[in-house]
């Protein structure tokens, strides 16, 4: 978590172990000179680039308070709008709502009818199979459903943020 936090803030983690015993950890954060504000904090980046349409929009649906709030460190500071869901019943009204360019999504989140959201979710929008990314849990077994469907982009959990990142910019790129 502390390692994808200062990445994406644009710094670096380092540690050197210590002849005591232990690790000494080093954070370096590129300086910033001006004060923050309101406006900084909601701004997406500039690139030099066209600004795009609209703020891009992440679905996060985990039952893990951490999860949530990994990927909302790892991707509201490049300018995603990200929203969270703890069960599947509210993820498939917020989906029914909304538009999203990602939904990250645990593999054993349920949804109220019994089935597992990812199910759920691609039997009512079947469109968004490309927009969808699994995430699973080291030793278990996908859900039979999903494993034999080769469109579907997993990542395993806990999660490593250089492939999270990648999966993501495949999705959204």
């Amino acid at each position: 978590l502390s390692y994808g936090l200062v990445e994406s803030h644009g710094g670096r983690l380092s540690f050197q172990p210590v002849p005591e015993g232990g690790a000494e950890f080093t954070v370096v954060l590129p300086a910033c000179n001006e004060p923050a504000t309101a406006e900084m904090a909601t701004e997406p980046p500039h690139n030099g680039t066209a600004p795009e349409p609209g703020p891009r929009r992440i679905l996060v649906v985990d039952e893990d308070p951490a999860v949530h709030r990994l990927i909302s460190a790892l991707f509201s500071t490049e300018g995603y709008e990200v929203e969270v869901s703890r069960g599947g019943h509210g993820a498939l009204g917020l989906a029914a709502d909304a538009d999203y360019d990602l939904i990250i999504a645990d593999a054993g989140t349920p949804a109220d009818s019994g089935e597992l959201f990812v199910s759920a979710l691609l039997r009512s929008r079947p469109e968004w199979r490309e927009r969808l990314v699994v995430a699973s849990e080291p030793g278990m077994p996908p859900p039979a459903d999903l494993a034999a469907d080769p469109a579907l982009r997993w990542v395993q959990k806990p999660f490593n943020l250089r492939d999270l990142r990648s999966t993501a910019a495949e999705v959204i790129g």
